[in-house]
């Protein structure tokens, strides 16, 4: 009874450190995520597309994220569908950092020449909707 006692306590312990960690890193991502200065617009060719993830090939990223090579994962923040096809160019806005979690680079703004498929302000209050809901 007493080892059952002491797993219990240990798995409450656990938790409550997993707890009080994705609050932090939802802070940071809220912080990052909330100011318009760390977003950048990129120019980038769509190499894989499956639904709203993607694969971009983007030579620019390499100037804000040095251990980056050209192709990158991201995530379109769009609550509709976004019709892309490889090869398509692509000039998008993002925010090139990562948080280590295994999240994709966020895609907030999406034009493909002079169509706008992604608003800035509509991306946007879905990443950090979708911070606030999986990370607190």
């Amino acid at each position: 009874m007493k080892k059952f006692a002491f797993l219990i306590t240990l798995l409450v312990i656990f938790l409550s450190g997993c707890s009080i960690s994705n609050q932090k890193l939802a802070k940071k991502m809220i912080e990052k995520y909330s100011d318009n200065q760390n977003y950048v617009t990129l120019i980038g060719e769509v190499i894989e597309i499956n639904e709203n993830n993607a694969v971009i090939k983007c030579e620019e990223l390499n100037d804000y994220i040095s251990y980056e090579d050209e192709l990158c994962d991201y995530y379109i923040y769009s609550d509709e569908f976004v019709e892309l096809e490889v090869g398509d160019e692509i000039k998008f806005t993002t925010v090139p950092f990562h948080f280590y979690n295994g999240h994709k680079l966020p895609i907030v703004e999406l034009r493909i020449d002079e169509n706008t498929l992604l608003l800035f302000e509509e991306g946007k209050e879905n990443l950090i909707d979708w911070v606030n809901t999986n990370f607190k």
